[in-house]
C-alpha cells in the first residue's frame, strides 16, 4: 500500500496545530483507534512502515485471566484491553465528576451518555477529571480489564527520509496544478524547503 498525502499546510491555523503532518494507526479490523498512541508521520519526509502481523491466543483459566469476546458488553467495536480500560475510566468521569470527557467523544457515545451530561468544561470539572484519572492510573487493574482470549497485534518498523526530490517535486506540482489552479503560482514560487 502506498500513499501520498497533499497535507495543504498552507491552511493549517498558526498557534493551533503543533506540527505539520498526520497521525497513523494501525490496529486489527474492528477495534478502535486511538490515534494517541499511533505513529505521527511529518510533511515533508518519505515514511517506510514495515508491518508484522503476530496472531496472540492466551490460555485463559485456570492457566491465566483473558476475556472472550462474548463476555465483554456489547459494542460495534471488538473488545480490547486497552478500549475496555478507557471505558471504565470514562465512566469513573462520569460518575465521578458528572460530566464526559471530550477528547474521547466517539466513546462516550458507546457508553451512551445521558443528554443532560455535559462535556468536562469548568475548572472544577476538568481537576475532578486530572484527579479521577490519577487516582485510576495508580490503581492495578480495578476494572477487571484483561487481555483478549485471542487478538492480533502488530510489530511496527519505521524508517524515514526527506520527500521529494526536485523532480519529483515539480511532477507532483505540475499534477495539483491540472485540479487546482488557485494553487498552482503559489506552488511554484515555493522552494524544496517550503514545500
Amino acid at each position: 500500500l502506498e500513499l501520498v498525502l497533499f497535507l495543504e499546510i498552507d491552511e493549517y491555523i498558526p498557534g493551533i496545530t503543533s506540527g505539520q503532518g498526520a497521525q497513523i494507526v494501525i490496529h486489527e479490523q474492528g477495534t478502535y483507534p486511538f490515534p494517541a498512541e499511533g505513529i505521527s508521520i511529518s510533511a515533508g519526509d518519505q515514511t517506510v512502515i514495515g508491518i508484522k502481523q503476530m496472531k496472540i491466543n492466551r490460555l485463559g483459566d485456570p492457566y491465566n485471566e483473558c476475556t472472550q469476546p462474548e463476555d465483554t458488553i456489547a459494542s460495534k467495536y471488538s473488545y480490547t484491553r486497552n478500549l475496555c480500560q478507557k471505558k471504565c475510566l470514562l465512566l469513573k468521569i462520569i460518575q465521578t465528576c458528572k460530566c464526559y470527557y471530550q477528547e474521547y467523544q466517539s466513546l462516550n457515545s458507546i457508553l451512551n451518555v445521558s443528554s443532560t451530561t455535559k462535556s468536562c468544561k469548568t475548572v472544577e470539572q476538568n481537576k475532578c477529571r486530572a484527579n479521577v484519572t490519577a487516582k485510576f492510573n495508580d490503581e492495578e487493574n480495578s476494572c477487571n480489564c484483561y487481555n483478549p482470549c485471542s487478538e492480533s497485534v502488530y510489530e511496527q518498523s519505521i524508517s524515514y527520509r526527506q520527500w521529494p526530490n526536485k523532480a519529483m517535486a515539480k511532477y507532483l506540482i505540475g499534477q495539483v496544478c491540472q485540479n487546482k489552479t488557485a494553487l498552482c503560482s503559489l506552488l511554484w514560487n515555493k522552494s524544496m524547503e517550503e514545500l
